[in-house]
């Protein structure tokens, strides 16, 4: 359950938080990346479409050779060779209809997936910039509580808010060595 809310709580985080980009190579990176993935999109609906339309043309292409004739004379030539090779056409149609759509939606979808987790590398450097500036905001309140102690002269407070600076500074060193890799 806990999973849960940290879960939708970190969702929230992600729609709502808007980093300050400084870095135009990332801006740039993260439009084409949304831009690709929605012309991935619009591909995979053109491929659904066009294999319909492939479905659809197949089976009006057979549909006059299966309804049955009027007439016996008629019907003996519809049992001839020529019909067989029509049936085996419609589908060897169908065939390379569905193999066709299965193979490229596939694929399409593979590299949808890819650019999801190009997008959740994304999501994770803005997450570590939103840790960094936690832990600078801790660290200049850690650094306010210790000149307080120190103002109001408390040893006890002066060394446990030097050693919580040294946990911070520690922690701030860490996230912005992630954050500018």
């Amino acid at each position: 359950m806990l999973r849960l809310f940290n879960k939708v709580g970190e969702t929230v985080n992600k729609i709502t938080y808007r980093m300050d980009e400084s870095d135009p190579w990332f801006e740039e990176r993260i439009s084409r990346v949304e831009g690709l993935e929605t012309q991935l999109r619009r591909l995979c609906g053109a491929c659904e479409a066009l294999a319909g339309e492939r479905r659809e043309l197949a089976a009006r292409s057979h549909a006059p050779h299966a309804q049955p004739p009027h007439s016996p004379p008629l019907t003996r030539i519809r049992l001839s060779p020529e019909h067989c090779h029509i049936s085996q056409i419609y589908t060897r149609r169908m065939e390379q209809s569905n193999t066709d759509f299965y193979v490229l939606t596939e694929h399409i979808k593979d590299y949808l997936g890819l650019i999801g987790a190009i997008k959740d590398v994304f999501h994770e450097r803005v997450k570590v910039f939103q840790n960094w500036q936690h832990a600078q905001m801790q660290l200049t309140k850690r650094r306010e509580n210790k000149a307080k102690a120190e103002l109001a002269n408390r040893p006890e407070k002066i060394e446990q808010a030097s050693n919580e600076i040294i946990e911070v500074m520690q922690v701030d060193q860490s996230s912005s060595s992630c954050l500018f890799i």
